[in-house]
C-alpha cells in the first residue's frame, strides 16, 4: 500500500468529513501523503511547537508522547481540528490548491 493508500484508508475511518476532499487537501498539504513531512520550528528556550507536520500538516496540538510521525495520530488530530474549524483550517483548502486532486 502506498501512502496515499494508506491516508485515504485511515481519512475513511472519521465520519462527518467528506473523504475525498480531506484527502484532496492532503495531497495538497503534502505531495508525498508521507506522515513523517513536518513543517516545523521548535522554540529553544521554552519547548513550543511551532509549524505543522504530518500527512494533513496539521499544526501543534498533539499531546506530549504522541508521536508526530504516526498517521492514525495525525488524522485523528486532524478530525478534531476538522470538528471545530471544517476545512477552512487548513490553506490548501482556502487557496483552492486541493481541487487539482480531486
Amino acid at each position: 500500500m502506498t501512502g496515499c493508500e494508506a491516508v485515504r484508508q485511515e481519512l475513511a475511518k472519521y465520519g462527518g468529513w467528506d473523504v475525498s476532499v480531506m484527502f484532496a487537501v492532503a495531497q495538497a498539504e503534502n505531495r508525498t501523503c508521507d506522515p513523517a513531512v513536518h513543517n516545523l520550528t521548535l522554540s529553544e528556550n521554552h519547548g513550543v511547537c511551532v509549524g505543522s507536520y504530518g500527512a494533513l500538516q496539521v499544526g501543534c496540538v498533539h499531546y506530549a508522547g504522541q508521536d508526530r510521525d504516526s498517521l492514525a495520530i495525525n488524522v485523528a488530530i486532524a478530525h478534531q481540528v476538522w470538528q471545530k474549524q471544517g476545512y477552512e483550517a487548513w490553506t490548501q483548502y482556502n487557496n483552492l490548491e486541493y481541487r487539482r486532486f480531486l
